[in-house]
């Protein structure tokens, strides 16, 4: 089970955090939860994966899909961080 809340907002930028357990079975709620972030704001997005405790290759599967160039991780778990170099997205990741 996994949670989403937004914590900051200005113009130009929200910072999400994203929280819990992200698991296979919980793949088509991340996703539509991932659309409708992207569909609800014009603004660079950055997702901060803190107090995420697991993030399953398929969840970070659906995350690495749905990058844009208004989005940012923060905090995400090195094997995400890992496929997502993999992927050419490497400027998506926040050190």
């Amino acid at each position: 089970m996994f949670r989403i809340d937004k914590i900051f907002e200005n113009d130009q930028t929200e910072i999400i955090k994203v929280e819990g357990e992200i698991k296979d079975s919980d793949a088509k709620d991340w996703a539509e939860s991932l659309q409708s972030i992207m569909n609800e704001s014009p603004r660079q997005i950055v997702l901060d994966f803190c107090d995420v405790t697991h993030l399953s290759p398929k969840a970070a599967e659906i995350l690495i899909q749905r990058l844009s160039t208004n989005i940012f991780l923060l905090n995400c778990p090195t094997a995400t961080k890992n496929l997502v170099h993999a992927a050419g997205r490497s400027k998506s990741v926040l050190e």
